[in-house]
């Protein structure tokens, strides 16, 4: 047969992915920063989603999981991704394979999505799972149901808040509502824990 180029194939397998592994996909390549393992990246999607309703909130569909809200489509994706050899297999990062077909999604993802995808990526980069869980619950109490690490993350909730703020992910504004006092108490708090903050 005729040898097809590289390109035939990099756009014959893209036009063959669903929407939603795309998004899988543009949100484990975006912006050059690493998701480190399943959780985050249920949790980019979620808070995706969440800021775009019209655009994916019917393409996941997230329930109250073990870890806050969990949408089992997302991590089958990625052993698909995976096993068609997209992703190296130890992590959550594009194989040169991957690359490829990456920067062809990426050619078709429009704003708002990319924006939000990007976000929620750097927001999550650099939070330890438990900050991470905090702002998602309290954002979004309703997916605390069934969660395993409820107890602890409300033992930590004031110290996660904090760190958040510290961690220039959140404003003292929404870090005082997560916390249910009033702004001005919430700075005297972050005063006496010395934490300088971005106004």
């Amino acid at each position: 047969g005729i040898m097809t180029s590289n390109h035939d194939d990099v756009q014959r397998v893209r036009d063959s992915m669903e929407g939603t592994e795309k998004v899988v996909l543009y949100t484990i390549g975006s912006n050059n920063i690493p998701i480190h393992n399943l959780v985050n990246l249920q949790k980019v999607i979620f808070l995706s989603s969440r800021s775009l309703p019209d655009i994916l909130g019917g393409s996941f569909n997230f329930e109250a999981h073990k870890k806050g809200p969990y949408c089992s489509d997302i991590d089958e994706t990625v052993l698909d991704l995976s096993s068609s050899g997209l992703l190296d297999s130890k992590d959550l990062t594009l194989s040169d394979r991957g690359e490829c077909i990456y920067k062809a999604v990426e050619e078709g993802i429009r704003e708002p999505l990319k924006s939000t995808i990007d976000y929620w990526k750097e927001f999550q980069d650099g939070l330890t799972e438990d900050e991470l869980l905090t702002f998602v619950y309290s954002t979004y109490p309703e997916t605390v149901r069934n969660s395993e690490v409820i107890d602890r993350i409300r033992r930590n909730f004031r110290k996660n808040t904090i760190s958040l703020v510290t961690k220039n992910k959140i404003s003292v504004g929404k870090g005082s509502e997560m916390l249910g006092i009033g702004y001005v108490k919430f700075e005297e708090l972050l005063k006496k824990e010395g934490v300088r903050w971005k106004s």
